[in-house]
């Protein structure tokens, strides 16, 4: 009885090692471009006005929403304004580097006593609570009235709010020996009530493979209720940490998923 303990509780040590599980809902992330050119906004002859007004189309409800653009030469005390569907980003000023007059080569001292930034202010502002789902409205005006400045690569990046895709990895790819293969298994759920198109995925290092045995790249209609199941193999160039990002595309979306490993050189494991 004693033999049969040691070998069950064995058995149940070497499982618990081996099946490591990592499973959530599918995220897709991507961008929606706005106003990708630059324009030239102030009261000056040549400028494009005070003001510049722009739509754009969320399509799915979103868990994050993220406003990127590109500002060039704006005032540092009354930087331009940013609305998203009438409503303010609030200031942008906490995106300038430190106001430093005495570098004239960054700044440039007006006549009221304001300072222009001579270069370009990156912001990167959250406005989650601000889009909808259809129709909406980015703007930009200045932010008193002899404003001259440029902006542009104006984008949202954005995450979509999970997906009917369950992911479940089934894997151990800890202490795995330099250029020898483990593999693991990834499934996918679709606990939606319709149809998921399975068109590829994409293994971004060449330490990892992911494969349908049998299939190659076929795409794959995963019906409610179906899972499928993919090979994912860890093959390590270098010892260390190591890391990728499957990108499950889908006819809802591009959705990531990390896998990560660890790797040593040949020799006694190090657990």
């Amino acid at each position: 009885m004693a033999y049969r303990t040691k070998r069950l509780l064995l058995t149940l040590t070497l499982l618990i090692a081996v099946s490591v599980i990592a499973a959530h809902r599918a995220v897709a992330q991507t961008t929606i471009p706005i106003e990708l050119p630059f324009h030239h906004l102030g009261d000056g002859a040549g400028n494009e006005g005070t003001s510049f007004t722009k739509s754009f189309s969320i399509t799915s409800s979103l868990r994050e929403a993220v406003l990127e653009l590109n500002i060039f030469h704006p005032n540092y005390e009354s930087p331009p304004e940013i609305y998203i569907n009438g409503q303010s980003v609030g200031s942008i000023q906490q995106f300038f580097p430190p106001l430093n007059p005495a570098d004239t080569a960054s700044w440039q001292t007006n006549g009221d006593g304001s300072h222009d930034y001579i270069g370009t202010v990156r912001v990167v502002v959250d406005v989650t609570e601000l889009v909808d789902v259809g129709e909406n409205t980015f703007r930009i005006e200045n932010g008193r009235p002899d404003d001259d400045y440029f902006f542009g690569l104006v984008a949202l990046q954005v995450e979509e709010a999970p997906s009917d895709l369950f992911m479940v990895l089934e894997a151990d790819f800890d202490d795995v020996v330099v250029n020898s293969r483990r593999r693991g298994t990834l499934e996918l759920t679709n606990t939606g009530e319709t149809p998921i198109t399975i068109t590829g995925i994409d293994d971004l290092q060449p330490e990892w493979t992911v494969y349908r045995r049998g299939q190659g790249g076929a795409e794959i209609v995963l019906q409610p209720g179906d899972t499928i199941r993919y090979d994912v193999v860890f093959r390590p160039l270098e010892e260390g940490d190591r890391s990728t990002v499957l990108l499950i595309r889908t006819d809802q979306g591009t959705y990531p998923y990390e896998v990560t490993g660890t790797a040593r050189q040949p020799g006694p494991p190090n657990r």
